[in-house]
């Protein structure tokens, strides 16, 4: 079926690209726009309040976003002295700037509130709640063009028009799927990520030492740098809101050609873990297999877990699921035992015993519950 494209449990293959987004808060909330206009057409997804589709395809091509958790902005922690602040072992004085914000009176009317900004060699000064005096320091705040560049990218006719727009980095954060009909397919860790001296993700996360030059950055790296993948030879890229390094398999990266604070360096998410295991097991797709697997509820964790539990260890976690669940699997044998206990798992007290079920997170079945069970019994 030629190459395809996989993003956070969502997949592109070619110029589809279709998003999955969490319900949980308003920010969250997308909805559906099909745009045509005399020079473009453009259908797909972004949330609301947003003036331009985030999640987009055209005649063309597709694009899609998962998180990446670029770290585009550094906390730095000062040291306040005689009514300025430590820096390379002189105490500089704060740049004050005076101004004020509108505060709406129950009258309606608005009243004017004076308020003074202090800042430092880095950026801002705050004060939080625990004493402390901080700086924040903000990558990208001189690139105003992300909903340009946004609309050039799903926008574009060519693999050369979608690159030329990436490469503006205008779009502070999120990783990026491409696929078009010319059988292109691109990953790109995307974001505009500092350049520092040191240290790796974890120390750039946390209060960052303020009094010194060491740590203050002042560039950022151009996109070259950013760890992408273009046409691999596997056929296939993926993300599932994890770190770059598995992009597709096998590898064409490793961690270490990059600097350690782009992003962790941890173990796969089982949704990641499932993706690839997807996509490595499948030759020669069709498009109603592309879409079986697009669609796939399988949770592998329950799929792991369950081949290695005795028999015995199955019957404990059946007692749970009767008790917590509410069903009534039957059966005596490993083999039945297992089949059983996933049943019991998916299906709830509808379930009919020793029904062949594989495990699954698809409604109205049960495996999450079941997975948390399982967790305190092991």
């Amino acid at each position: 079926m030629g190459r395809c494209a996989i993003q956070n449990g969502r997949w592109a293959h070619a110029p589809a690209a279709e998003p999955a987004p969490a319900w949980s808060m308003p920010f969250f909330i997308y909805y559906e726009a099909h745009l045509v206009a005399p020079d473009f057409e453009v259908y797909g997804a972004t949330q609301v309040g947003l003036p331009v589709i985030r999640f987009a395809f055209n005649q063309q091509m597709g694009i899609s976003n998962t998180v990446n958790g670029m770290v585009g902005s550094t906390t730095y922690e000062l040291t306040p002295k005689d009514n300025g602040y430590l820096f390379d072992g002189e105490v500089l004085p704060f740049d004050v700037k005076e101004t004020s914000y509108k505060l709406l009176q129950a009258d309606g009317t608005y009243l004017d509130v004076p308020v003074s900004i202090r800042s430092t060699v880095h950026g801002p000064v705050f004060e939080r709640p625990d004493g402390k005096l901080v700086a924040l320091r903000v990558a990208g705040l001189n690139r105003p063009g992300m909903l340009q560049q946004y609309f050039d990218m799903v926008t574009s006719k060519s693999y050369e028009d979608f690159h030329a727009a990436m490469t503006r980095l205008q779009v502070p954060t999120f990783n990026i799927s491409y696929a078009d009909r010319d059988g292109h397919i691109e990953y790109i860790f995307n974001g505009i990520a500092p350049k520092r001296a040191s240290g790796d993700i974890d120390f750039w996360r946390g209060l960052v030492p303020g009094d010194t030059s060491e740590y203050l950055w002042t560039d950022v790296h151009p996109f070259e740098d950013l760890p992408h993948v273009t046409d691999p030879e596997s056929g296939f890229i993926q993300n599932s809101n994890d770190p770059p390094w598995e992009a597709t398999l096998p590898v064409t990266y490793k961690p270490e050609d990059y600097p350690a604070y782009f992003a962790p360096r941890t173990p796969l998410s089982m949704r990641a873990q499932n993706s690839l295991k997807m996509m490595v097991d499948a030759k020669d797709l069709t498009f109603d297999e592309f879409i079986k697997l697009k669609v796939s509820a399988q949770a592998l964790m329950a799929d792991r877990v369950l081949r290695t539990f005795s028999p015995l260890r199955l019957r404990i976690l059946i007692r749970t699921c009767r008790r917590r669940l509410r069903c009534c699997p039957t059966g005596t044998g490993p083999s039945q035992l297992t089949i059983a206990a996933v049943s019991c798992s998916r299906n709830g007290p509808s379930c009919s015993p020793g029904r062949a079920c594989p495990a699954s997170m698809a409604l109205p079945f049960r495996g999450a519950r079941m997975t948390r069970s399982t967790r305190r019994l092991v």
